[in-house]
Formats: structure tokens, C-alpha cells, sequence
């Protein structure tokens, strides 16, 4: 995460997440929204949006299964500045489920599908039933800890 105020990166591996305590991820989603000179609050609504958008899909999908798939949460935290010449030049960008507020756009996006499982007609295949109730908790839980955060934040500038 760009850190405006050292104009530097905060960076953690991919294990730092694995040894959290609820508390622990409250402070780390508020980390990953702060830039070092304020936490942008502004990019929660639109993020919950696209959270709410995946949970309906993944709760529609029968039989599918996300093993130790991920979520990757991403923002342009730089607001978008005039046209330039070089923007004029390069081609639209693809059509994208991102959505942007405040001129900071943000995309969620599933990765990591190498241990998921999907519907067979293979008669000795585990079949699964309904939606993968395991990754909506994890999304419901996801989608509350940043309504608490969006409702306890007022916007301030260190």
C-alpha cells in the first residue's frame, strides 16, 4: 500500500494474514486504506458494492467450490487528473465491473482457482449441492467489518 507520507510502500507477505485475530483484520483493512495522511473512506461504498455484487453470484452458482481461492481488493488511490496526451493516444480500456467515486476507482476480483472444484457429471466425483456456503461467510464477514469501519470513520488528515 502507497504510503504518500514516505513516499514509500507498506508491503506484508502472504502469510501475514494467516495469523490475525478478528481485531487484527479490522486494523488491517483500515491499513490498507490509509496513505499515510488519511484513511479514504470514500472507497468503502464502492468496494461494498462490488462485495454485494460477487455475493449474489457466488450464492446463485450450484455446486461450485472456491478451495483457497482469494480476493484481491485493488484502488488507483491517485485522483484522476485532466486528459493528457498520452491518454488521448492510448485505446478505451476494456469494459470493467470496477466502479470509481471521488475520482479513485476500484476493482475486487476472485483469484487463485487452482484447488476449486466445479458441477461434474462424473459419476465418482464428489458432488456438491447449493452455493459454497464457506466462501459467503467469509464474504458476509468481509462486507460487515467494512460497514463497521465505514460507519465509525470520519473522514480526517493526519
Amino acid at each position: 500500500v502507497y504510503q504518500a507520507e514516505v513516499d514509500g510502500y507498506k508491503t506484508w507477505n502472504k502469510y501475514f494474514g494467516r495469523g490475525l485475530s478478528v481485531d487484527g483484520f479490522k486494523t488491517a483493512l483500515h491499513d490498507f486504506l490509509f496513505n499515510g495522511r488519511r484513511f479514504l473512506h470514500e472507497l468503502i461504498p464502492d468496494i461494498l458494492t462490488q462485495l454485494r455484487q460477487l455475493s449474489q453470484v457466488v450464492r446463485s452458482l450450484d455446486g461450485f467450490r472456491f478451495y483457497s481461492s482469494s480476493l484481491l481488493i485493488m484502488y488507483e488511490g491517485a485522483p484522476t487528473c485532466g486528459p493528457s496526451e498520452e491518454s488521448e493516444q492510448v485505446a478505451p480500456p476494456a469494459t470493467s465491473i470496477s466502479s470509481s467515486g471521488a475520482g479513485l476507482t476500484v476493482d475486487v476480483k476472485m483469484i487463485d482457482f487452482a484447488h476449486s472444484s466445479l458441477p461434474t457429471s462424473n459419476a465418482s466425483a464428489v458432488r456438491h449441492r447449493g452455493p459454497d456456503t464457506g466462501y459467503l461467510f467469509g464474504l458476509d464477514n468481509l462486507i460487515r467489518l467494512l460497514e463497521e469501519l465505514l460507519s465509525s470513520t470520519v473522514p480526517l488528515t493526519v
